[in-house]
C-alpha cells in the first residue's frame, strides 16, 4: 500500500490502473496541494487524450506529512512526469512541437536543438518541483550548498515539463516574482543553463549567460529546486 493509500484509501488493483488505481492517491495530493498544483494521470488523459499509453502509474512517493510540510516554505507543484507521449519521447523539441508558434502554453527562444540537455526526457515518475526560486543570489555551488538535503536541482526539461502542465492546469504560468534560476543543466560550451518563467514569453531557456557579464541580472538569478525521492 502506498503512502498517501494509508490515509485515503487502498486502491483498486484492477486492469484500469492508469485511471482508477492511482486516483485515491492523486485526489488526496489534491487536498492537500491544491486543485491548481496537481497533474496526475487523470488530467494527462484529459489534455492529451490517447497519447497517454501509461498502463501503470507509480505510486505518489511521498507521505502526507512531506506534502504538508515539504521542506522549503514555498508553494509545490507535483505532476506525473512522462518519458514518452504518444509512443514519442517526451523532451524540449517535443514540447516545442506540440505548442509552437505565438500561442500559449509556449517555450522562449532557444537554440535548444543544439544543446545536448535538451533531448532528455522526465523519467515516468513524480515530481514535487517549485517555482518561487531561491531568492539569495550566489555562485551555483553556494546556492547549492543552500538547499536542504532533501531536495536537489532539477533540469530543465522537468522544470518546462512543469510549466507547461501548470499552464494547462490554470491558464497562467508560474509565478517566478521576476526571478530566474540555476539548473542542473550545463550547456554544450559548459555554461550552467538559465530557467524562468515569464506571462509574455512562457517557459524561457537561458544557454548563454555570462557571469562576468550579465550586470543587473545576477541580482534576480536564484535555484530551481525539486523535492529528492524518499
Amino acid at each position: 500500500m502506498g503512502r498517501l493509500e494509508k490515509l485515503f484509501g487502498k486502491r483498486d488493483r484492477g486492469t484500469k490502473a492508469a485511471s482508477t488505481e492511482s486516483r485515491s492517491e492523486t485526489d488526496g495530493a489534491r487536498r492537500i496541494l491544491g486543485e491548481k498544483n496537481v497533474f496526475g494521470p487523470d488530467e494527462w488523459k484529459k489534455f492529451f487524450g490517447k497519447k497517454f499509453q501509461v498502463t501503470s502509474v507509480p505510486e505518489i512517493p511521498w507521505s502526507v506529512d512531506v506534502l504538508g510540510n515539504p521542506g522549503i516554505d514555498q508553494e509545490h507543484f507535483l505532476f506525473l512526469g512522462l518519458d514518452v507521449l504518444g509512443g514519442e519521447p517526451l523532451d524540449i523539441a517535443a514540447w516545442d512541437k506540440l505548442y509552437p508558434g505565438d500561442g500559449d502554453p509556449k517555450l522562449y527562444w532557444i537554440p535548444w536543438n543544439k544543446q545536448t540537455f535538451a533531448r532528455r526526457t522526465c523519467e515516468l515518475r513524480w515530481y514535487l518541483v517549485l517555482f518561487c526560486f531561491d531568492k539569495h543570489w550566489a555562485p551555483y555551488d553556494n546556492l547549492f550548498a543552500l538547499l536542504p538535503n532533501t531536495y536537489e536541482v532539477p533540469g530543465i526539461t522537468e522544470l518546462v515539463t512543469a510549466t507547461v502542465l501548470y499552464y494547462l492546469l490554470n491558464k497562467k504560468y508560474p509565478d517566478t516574482e521576476g526571478w530566474m534560476a540555476y539548473t542542473r543543466d550545463k550547456t554544450n560550451d559548459g555554461y550552467r543553463a538559465i530557467f524562468r518563467t515569464t506571462a509574455a514569453d512562457g517557459a524561457q531557456i537561458i544557454d548563454n549567460l555570462r557571469l562576468d557579464d550579465a550586470g543587473d541580472m545576477l541580482n534576480t538569478l536564484g535555484i530551481a529546486a525539486s523535492r529528492k525521492l524518499p
